[in-house]
């Protein structure tokens, strides 16, 4: 895809953090945006910077782990765009820590729920309108470095995140001979709001509390540790250009 000019993004996950850089780089771009998300005040938050800046974009409310939601979303999407070029399975949550015989069943539940099923929904509802329409178009799914080299400790996120990995190989493999290509992307450690949006969205699918976040103290006489650094702009066309490039 040698450009996102006219082409419709349906982001997930899409109303903060990597969803949102990656639907304003896209936007720049020239493509419309539709944003999906289960937080209708992020979304609304995120709209008016696409509003503000005159380009296209809506969004609605999606639990990505209800595949009737998914359904009615996606046909937003159409009714507003046309037609859907490229998903962007972005939703996600962090994952009880601790080894995987520690973990309650209700967040390994959760966690399927979300960081796997919630990807799976996003290809099989998708992927066949995408096909259906003959145009060039694409899904990037976000997994995570941990997808790649498992974080010590964080058993439940390391599953979710390399289930993502095999899904989007697979799903590369399996759209060859079509016009629509796969990738998945492995960010490592930066800064985002994930810890608050995970905990807005167990506090609605769960009936959790929202806990304020306090960064770990350093003790007495260590150096406050360092933040990473946040992402620079996407340059999302070149990054599917170069996935191209590699046989993906």
């Amino acid at each position: 895809m040698e450009s996102l000019k006219g082409k419709t993004l349906f982001v997930t996950g899409g109303a903060s953090g990597i969803g949102l850089g990656i639907a304003k780089a896209a936007a720049v771009e020239g493509a419309n945006i539709f944003i999906a998300d289960l937080r209708q005040s992020a979304i609304d938050e995120s709209l008016a910077w696409f509003k503000e800046n005159n380009y296209p974009a809506a969004g609605a409310k999606l639990d990505v782990s209800d595949r009737s939601a998914f359904k009615v979303a996606a046909d937003a999407a159409e009714a507003k765009f046309g037609k859907i070029h490229i998903l962007i399975n972005n939703a996600g949550i962090g994952c009880a820590s601790g080894p995987l015989w520690s973990v309650s069943a209700e967040d390994t539940d959760f966690a399927l729920r979300i960081n796997l099923v919630g990807v799976l929904n996003g290809i099989q509802e998708i992927v066949p309108r995408i096909l259906k329409h003959g145009e060039e178009g694409y899904i990037v799914s976000t997994a995570s470095k941990a997808g790649l080299i498992p974080v010590p400790g964080c058993g439940l996120y390391n599953l979710t995140k390399q289930a993502v990995v095999g899904i989007s190989e697979t799903l590369a493999s399996d759209l060859k001979g079509t016009k629509v290509g796969a990738a998945v992307l492995c960010p490592g450690p930066f800064t985002t709001n994930l810890g608050k949006s995970g905990q807005e969205v167990e506090a609605e699918l769960l009936g959790r509390e929202i806990k304020p976040f306090l960064p770990p103290q350093p003790k007495d006489g260590e150096e406050p540790p360092k933040r990473p650094a946040p992402p620079a702009d996407v340059d999302f066309t070149k990054i599917m250009r170069s996935i191209d490039e590699a046989g993906a």
